[in-house]
């Protein structure tokens, strides 16, 4: 991933599960993001996705809002994205 502007982060896949999701954890510095993203299929054959972020270490708070400020975006267009299917 590489904000614009910024160097390059390095993620990497800490846990995947077929079909249920994944996670991936990102260090910076002192400070790590690790976020899991899930897929749920729900009764009514919808699917719900879940982003969680834990972020820990010195920089956690200046980091949090960078990281997770896009989600809603992120979300929105991927429902767009599967519509479309």
């Amino acid at each position: 991933m590489q904000p614009p502007g910024t160097d390059a982060f390095i993620s990497t896949l800490i846990e995947v599960n077929e079909n249920e999701g994944f996670t991936d954890e990102t260090v910076i510095d002192d400070t790590r993001v690790v976020v899991e993203h899930r897929i749920e299929p729900l009764p009514t054959g919808n699917t719900r996705i879940t982003y969680r972020t834990h972020i820990t270490g010195p920089a956690a708070d200046e980091i949090g809002p960078l990281v997770t400020g896009d989600f809603c975006d992120v979300l929105q267009s991927l429902k767009k994205i599967a519509e479309l299917k």
